[in-house]
């Protein structure tokens, strides 16, 4: 037992993001990529307006899990062309925070390849902030099909910049 039922008669506890982050992913083209002592950074176009916990703290909140695909959309494994190394997975903003994750090993990541981050359905979208002005990307619900192939279907259109715009004034 995690408590003593001596000291604890009852536990409540909030579960709101055990049990909705598994429902959501992420999907992000790579822009482009750096080196840096014998690792990788993989900027995309992601970032800590939409992932304020994994970028401002850390150690202390959820680790998104990462995969990664080609440009066609082929899952890419580590091969002799495609050696792996631990990639830094970075956002757009303008400040030395904005990574999503540290250290995640990947095969070597290329411009236009894309990276999956998982475990996103709790405190990412609904956290967005307005930082930098950036857009709200579309949001998609998918269902797998009779025939077996995963069906798309537009929830959320993205931001358009006139409504982004608007958030700061009524122009």
């Amino acid at each position: 037992e995690i408590f003593d039922k001596k000291t604890f008669k009852r536990i409540i506890t909030e579960f709101g993001a055990a049990l909705h982050a598994k429902f959501g992913w992420l999907a992000s083209r790579v822009e482009y990529t750096k080196a840096y002592d014998g690792g990788r950074i993989a900027l995309i176009h992601a970032g800590s307006d939409i992932f304020l916990r994994a970028c401002y703290c850390p150690k202390t909140f959820v680790h998104h899990r990462v995969f990664a695909f080609s440009s066609k959309g082929e899952p890419l494994r580590a091969s002799a062309n495609r050696k792996e190394f631990k990639h830094d997975i970075a956002g757009p903003l303008c400040f030395a925070g904005d990574i999503i994750a540290h250290d995640v090993p990947l095969p070597e990541l290329y411009p236009d390849d894309i990276i999956v981050l998982a475990d996103t359905g709790a405190n990412s979208l609904s956290l967005k902030t307005m930082h930098c002005s950036r857009p709200s990307p579309p949001v998609y619900g998918h269902r797998l099909n009779k025939s077996g192939y995963y069906e798309f279907t537009l929830l959320k259109p993205k931001q358009e910049i006139k409504d982004m715009l608007s958030f700061w004034s009524d122009c």
